[in-house]
């Protein structure tokens, strides 16, 4: 339909849409618009989202790793400074060992005298506490470990997994030589699974 500048005129004046003007196109996405937004939301749902979440989880382990190593080294330092025997454990309290086999819960540093792996009253002193990891991982390992003066791993020494809601194809780990060195756990047999790092290797496992 034609529009003559009179109609157009007597329109605007009384506030008239005519077909083709811009004000009488109705609000609303069209079918291409509603199909783009649909796949992109895909994307996010399908793609990103996950990516986000295993980064956000594998910054967890690494934190939990660091953590975990940084208490070795400091175990061992400690022993040889002092020229005594030093101890991590697990523990729930803060000033006693729990016995368990996870550490995730928090663990301490302390002078053990007699290497028991005990904290003794009025011999052997609390020097250090990690506080807990959250419950967004998991770290099992041994209930202890034990440091002579000298720097050598006594009771504790070998694999720590750090495991999370993804399980066994996703954990990572350390391995606590006797000389006290560490080094990060890897798959040797490429079934996407970290291995304990014995001299006859075995899968770490997250159950």
């Amino acid at each position: 339909m034609r529009v003559t500048t009179r109609q157009r005129t007597i329109g605007f004046a009384f506030g008239a849409v005519f077909p083709g003007s811009a004000k009488s196109r109705q609000g609303g996405f069209t079918l291409l618009e509603l199909i783009a937004a649909m796949v992109m939301t895909t994307i996010l749902t399908t793609v990103v989202l996950p990516a986000a979440l295993d980064m956000v989880r594998n910054n967890r382990q690494a934190v939990a790793l660091n953590t975990l190593s940084g208490a070795v080294y400091a175990a061992r330092s400690e022993a040889i400074s002092r020229a005594r025997g030093v101890s991590l454990c697990p523990s729930a309290d803060f000033s006693s060992c729990s016995g368990a086999s996870e550490w995730q819960g928090g663990w301490i540093l302390f002078t053990d005298i007699d290497r028991d792996g005990v904290v003794d009253a009025g011999t052997d002193t609390v020097l250090k506490v990690f506080n807990s990891l959250g419950d967004s991982a998991t770290l099992k390992g041994g209930t202890r470990m034990t440091f002579s003066a000298m720097g050598i791993v006594q009771a504790g020494s070998g694999s720590i997994a750090v495991c999370d809601s993804r399980g066994d194809t996703h954990a990572r780990g350390i391995r606590v030589a006797t000389t006290g060195m560490i080094r990060q756990l890897t798959d040797t047999n490429d079934d996407h699974i970290v291995d304990d790092g014995a001299s006859t290797p075995v899968n770490v496992s997250c159950s």
